[in-house]
């Protein structure tokens, strides 16, 4: 029983740090490549 309460706390830990890794990525990324990502997404 903890260590699936264990494994699930991890498990949402991972994916905050992933937000924040993204976030901080977004930040520093220039406006223009950031347009130039979304279009190219867009176009796919």
């Amino acid at each position: 029983m903890m260590i699936e309460v264990l494994q699930e706390g991890l498990n949402i830990d991972l994916f905050n740090h992933l937000v924040i890794i993204k976030n901080i990525l977004l930040k520093y990324i220039p406006s223009g490549v950031k347009i130039k990502l979304l279009k190219s997404s867009k176009g796919v």
